[in-house]
């Protein structure tokens, strides 16, 4: 679970780094490029499903039974 969350950790820092890059780069050269847009766009998509995914692992660690063989 520690890797997992960590994994989130890095997939929120970047998706903020791209966004906070990409505005730094529109206000210095006032155009739009499509590159940290993309990325930002790539990191926070996919930060919600990994984040989706602990979450459900999560639950069904916890409250539900495995059989025993």
């Amino acid at each position: 679970m520690e890797k997992k969350v960590k994994i989130l950790l890095l997939l929120f820092a970047s998706a903020i780094l791209f966004s906070v890059l990409h505005n730094v780069f529109y206000a210095v050269f006032s155009f739009e490029e499509p590159i940290f847009f993309t990325l930002s766009l790539l990191a926070g998509f996919s930060f919600i499903v990994f984040f989706v995914y602990v979450i459900v692992s999560f639950i069904l660690h916890k409250f539900v039974k495995k059989k025993k063989r």
